[in-house]
């Protein structure tokens, strides 16, 4: 869930995409008092959530209600971290010799090393 603050005329509310909702605070009230409303209204719920911000008073509305908190650069990196899918993998480790014999036995190999 993010929050933006100042929505357009007509445009505030919660809005789905995906796996993410947005809510659009409307002119007048704040993005960080939205999420601390949000926070209070979670009540003791509100140990279940991580709240991502730099924002030290948001930081602090979350702490008191419990929730975790986690500032944005932290979770930027989180975000930046390779997945397993990664180019730099590690080199896949090497059979057991006895493997390598057998191969070697069953596909008439002469037992040099070939790179």
């Amino acid at each position: 869930m993010v929050y933006f603050d100042r929505a357009a005329p007509g445009f505030a509310g919660r809005r789905s995409y995906g796996a993410v909702s947005a809510v659009f605070v409307r002119e007048g009230r704040t993005a960080d008092e939205a999420i601390a409303a949000h926070l209070q209204r979670l009540g003791r719920t509100a140990r279940n959530w991580t709240v991502v911000s730099s924002d030290h008073e948001v930081q602090r509305a979350a702490r008191w209600a419990g929730a975790k908190v986690m500032p944005s650069e932290e979770f930027a990196r989180l975000l930046c971290v390779p997945t397993g899918d990664s180019y730099d993998a590690e080199k896949p480790e090497s059979p057991p010799p006895e493997e390598v014999d057998e191969l070697l036995r069953l596909f008439g190999g002469d037992g040099e090393e070939v790179d």
